[in-house]
């Protein structure tokens, strides 16, 4: 009956798949840090799988110094958690994490409060180094960084099209201009005098 399992320092480990750990039941205490590489825990990784799909009732759960810009919500059981510890990732702050600041920091600042207040954000741009434990205090909501994209994305794309026509408009009256010019000079053409001998 294993209550306590270590995934540390494995340079190859990349996910935690769904059902990872499904068939173990009795866990209590998980260590999953330290793996430069894991940038992926799938929200079922931590269920049982049956009917009823319940999470497995994690009392420590340690990842640490992984790679994860995303947890999913849900990811985690809350409600058992007596120790945690989440900090040197790499984070986005967008709103795919927003349960992190709601639900997970609230439960670390009774844990660790140290450790909670120093959870800082690595990406967007925008949100670099600010402190998850700021945006929790202030009530904030995160903007949802795909659409950010999207809309920056599409911005440059009208304004490529835009520059384009106004391009486009500016060569044809300037081929209309030259032509115009071309037609009045042969308009105006002086024929030389020939003599008639």
């Amino acid at each position: 009956m294993l209550r306590i399992l270590h995934l540390s320092h494995m340079p190859l480990l990349e996910r935690l798949c769904e059902y990872s750990l499904s068939q173990l039941c009795n866990l209590e205490e998980l260590h999953v840090n330290y793996n430069a590489k894991l940038s992926t825990i799938n929200s079922r990784a931590f269920l049982i799988s049956n009917h009823e799909e319940r999470h497995i009732l994690l009392k420590k759960i340690f990842i640490n110094n992984n790679n994860l810009s995303y947890l999913e919500r849900g990811t985690l059981d809350m409600k058992n958690i007596e120790n945690i510890d989440i900090k040197e990732n790499p984070w986005s702050c967008d709103c795919l994490n927003q349960w992190l600041i709601d639900e997970v920091i609230p439960v670390y600042l009774r844990i660790d409060e140290e450790a909670a207040k120093h959870l800082r954000c690595v990406k967007p741009t925008d949100m670099e180094n600010k402190t998850l434990y700021d945006m929790h205090s202030q009530n904030k909501t995160m903007r949802c960084l795909r659409f950010y994209e999207s809309s920056v994305q599409s911005t440059w794309l009208l304004i490529g099209v835009v520059s384009g026509v106004l391009i486009g408009i500016a060569f044809a009256m300037f081929a209309v201009y030259i032509y115009r010019i071309k037609i009045l000079n042969f308009g105006n053409f002086n024929y030389p005098a020939y003599s008639r001998v």
